[in-house]
């Protein structure tokens, strides 16, 4: 008997994590839907998986790709529970960028490669682009 109620708690665990992570994406997709008007909105990295959301993030505004390699992105976010980077089981950061970074090019408007880069010089680079 230990050993069912034991599964049955291991399963329940599993199926609140799911919820939780679908919850989490709702949550970034609906707020993607919303309508802006001179606003700058800076997504979660799992929003690119609605296709709805990004076509409509494109409609209102342009959708700028800030790249980096997967080495500078390591680093830059350290401790990926801290940062609320979710990962499916067993799914590495390595993992979650291959994933990812197909869609961010397919979506993009604009790439900005930050590898090397400090902030200012990032953000020069889009007002730069706003200047054409």
């Amino acid at each position: 008997m230990k050993n069912v109620l034991k599964i049955i708690g291991i399963i329940l665990a599993a199926i609140i994590i799911l919820i939780a992570v679908f919850l989490f994406w709702l949550t970034h997709r609906d707020a993607s839907l919303k309508d802006t008007y001179r606003e700058s909105i800076a997504t979660g990295g799992s929003v690119v998986y609605c296709e709805e959301a990004m076509e409509h993030l494109k409609s209102i505004g342009t959708v700028i790709y800030l790249k980096l390699s997967l080495e500078s992105l390591s680093k830059r976010l350290g401790n990926l529970v801290g940062r609320g980077v979710v990962l499916k089981k067993g799914q590495t950061l390595e993992h979650l960028y291959d994933e990812r970074t197909p869609l961010y090019e397919k979506y993009a408007d604009l790439t900005i490669d930050e590898e090397n880069q400090e902030l200012e010089d990032t953000l020069q680079t889009i007002l730069n682009c706003y200047k054409k």
